[in-house]
């Protein structure tokens, strides 16, 4: 009915688990970078 594209039910949990990931990534990023900015 046009709800087939949109999905929030499975959108919702794909998309959590993926901002998770990168959120973790960027967390070890912004610590490496600010480690290396103190170390200077």
């Amino acid at each position: 009915m046009g709800w087939d594209r949109a999905e929030p039910r499975r959108a919702g949990p794909d998309w959590i688990v993926i901002y998770r990931e990168v959120g973790e990534e960027l967390l070890q990023r912004g610590r490496a970078e600010a480690e290396g900015k103190d170390g200077r």
